[in-house]
């Protein structure tokens, strides 16, 4: 597993992603990442992928989870499984972003269930998720750019957004929630004190931290 310690020059610890591994009743293990302050949360479940853990070979070990690169589908299928298994849901229960950096969001309902992965998606251009269904999965995809992780704790309410230089300039982070505020009913009820937000805070500074400083690890 990397030393995130080593590689991110910080005295904010609490901040940097741990590091965690799944050991499967089936015999693999698979190394993913969490942030202490969505984790503190209770109320939702998530992780950030490094490229183990799967079942793809050659240049795509192992844990690819891409269908347009030329992996093997019935592999890239398998390492969903495993990730929903990390999870605690089902392949049937993730719903896939479409990435060209813009900054679109999708408001993601129970009728979105394996879009991306076992059902073809009916909408593009969309780099942002967020959902209040209990039971659904979002995945958003990233290399050098920088993954955003929204909760709302109180309301229930998660998000993905992905941010690269485009979206950054553009203002994924302010555009992810002024847009669901305005098209999400129950995130147009969430008190915007900044207390209520420290999962959010959290999330972002350890993604910018990781942007800066994780590159090599995430590339190698």
């Amino acid at each position: 597993m990397y030393n995130l310690q080593r590689v991110i020059k910080t005295q904010d610890t609490k901040n940097i992603p741990v590091q965690n591994k799944y050991n499967s009743p089936d015999g693999w293990e698979m190394e993913y990442l969490t942030f202490p302050g969505l984790t503190k949360t209770g109320c939702v479940r998530h992780l950030f992928t490094t490229r183990t853990g799967g079942t793809s070979s050659g240049i795509f070990e192992s844990l690819n989870l891409s269908f347009t690169r030329g992996d093997d589908r019935d592999c890239v299928l398998q390492n969903y499984d495993r990730v929903a298994e990390v999870l605690g849901v089902t392949r049937d229960r993730i719903v896939c972003s479409d990435q060209t950096h813009t900054t679109n969001i999708r408001i993601v309902t129970k009728e979105d269930a394996g879009k991306g992965i076992d059902r073809q998606r009916d909408y593009a251009d969309i780099d942002g998720l967020v959902t209040n269904e209990k039971g659904l999965a979002l995945a958003t995809f990233y290399a050098d750019c920088v993954p955003l992780y929204f909760v709302d704790p109180v309301r229930e309410v998660i998000g993905l957004a992905h941010s690269g230089w485009r979206g950054t300039v553009a203002g994924m982070g302010k555009r992810w929630w002024s847009g669901c505020m305005r098209h999400l009913a129950v995130i147009r009820q969430i008190s915007m004190r900044r207390s209520d937000h420290p999962s959010v805070r959290n999330a972002m500074r350890s993604a910018v931290m990781w942007q800066k400083n994780f590159k090599k690890h995430l590339q190698g």
